[in-house]
Parts: C-alpha cells; sequence; structure tokens
C-alpha cells in the first residue's frame, strides 16, 4: 500500500481478526509478499484452513484470500481457483490441486477480482474532516459507484470481515465435511 494506511489496515485487521476468531494463529514462518497477514487454524494434523489479508503493493488497496490444505503445510504454489459454481458466468467450481486450495474471496460471487479501495481523507474548508473515504472495487464488472463505504478502514475492516462470516467460514464447513472432518471450522475459529 503507498500510503500509511497500510500499517493501520494491517494492525487492525490482525486484532479484529483474531477477536472474532481466537482459534487462528498468525503464521510467521510462511514467506509472503512484503505486508500480506497470514492466519491459520490448524483442525487436525493434516487438515488446515488459512485466511490472508493481500495488500496490494502500489496501490491503496487490498483483498481477502482463503486457503485451505490436507499436506500439513500453508499451500504457497496453488494458483487462484473458484470454490463455488458460478452458472450465470458458466464457471464450474474447482478442484484442489493435490490437496491444496487457494482462491480470493471475489470468487464467491464474480468472476473477477474484488478487493477494497482505501482512500486518503481528503480535507476542504467546505466538507470539513471526513468528506475523502474508502470505496469497494468490484473488478470492474458494473456494481455502481454508489456502492462506497463510510470513511474509514474500520468500516473496510467490518465489511471483510463480514465477508467471511458469510462466505469463508460456510465454506471452510463445507470443505471440513466433504474431507470427513466432524468439527465445525466456525466453531473452532471461535473457541480456542
Amino acid at each position: 500500500m503507498k500510503s500509511a494506511l497500510g500499517k493501520i489496515l494491517r494492525h487492525e485487521f490482525r486484532r479484529r481478526f483474531r477477536e472474532r476468531y481466537p482459534g487462528f494463529q498468525e503464521l510467521r514462518d510462511v514467506v509472503l509478499p512484503p505486508g500480506w497477514v497470514a492466519l491459520g487454524l490448524d483442525i487436525t494434523p493434516s487438515f488446515s484452513v488459512y485466511v490472508v489479508l493481500v495488500v496490494y503493493r502500489n496501490e491503496d488497496r487490498f483483498t481477502i484470500e482463503l486457503a485451505w490444505t490436507r499436506n500439513g503445510r500453508f499451500p504457497t504454489h496453488v494458483p487462484l481457483l473458484y470454490p463455488r459454481d458460478l452458472p450465470e458466468f458458466n464457471v464450474k467450481k474447482d478442484r484442489d490441486r493435490d490437496g491444496d486450495f487457494c482462491c480470493r474471496i471475489g470468487k464467491f460471487w464474480q468472476i473477477k477480482d474484488f478487493s477494497w479501495r482505501v482512500r486518503e481523507p481528503q480535507f476542504s474548508k467546505k466538507a470539513g474532516p471526513g468528506s475523502g473515504g474508502a470505496e469497494y472495487d468490484d473488478g470492474a464488472l458494473g456494481e455502481s459507484r454508489d456502492n462506497r463505504a463510510p470513511n474509514s478502514v474500520q468500516a473496510l475492516i467490518d465489511d471483510a470481515l463480514s465477508r467471511i462470516d458469510v462466505h469463508v467460514m460456510p465454506y471452510f464447513d463445507e470443505v471440513a465435511s466433504e474431507l470427513g472432518h466432524a468439527e465445525s471450522v466456525a466453531k473452532l475459529a471461535k473457541s480456542r
């Protein structure tokens, strides 16, 4: 992220995600691009799930990646896949790649990438503090600019966490069930 907002974003995302999902631990031994934050939860010794805050290096934007593995290690060399069928786009759900899976959160509802754009606050005599802000960037799939978020990194994190609740945790539960794990990932994530 080009601005100082990146540091605030990473700090607040870590803090708020861990408050919501205390079972996840930050992965410090995984090699990721600068500014990315990976959090993981081991369901069993052979099945783990991950949520990654992806901070764009040269733009004030971020997105969320999710991953899972049956191999006991963070999946680093997996292409971004589709977690669901998207019949309106003629897209079929992808299978894991040798026990590893990775996708971006936007792939639950569209074929293009999805990210949140953080804007530096803009000040003017007329508008005063808080007139700048943040907005969603839907990857140019026709979402209106009227869908703007309130002017804060907190609001964007709220939206990201809400989408993790709605899309990612149920998906992790579905995968766990398909792989024969009786434990609910969402419950484990909130209980530890």
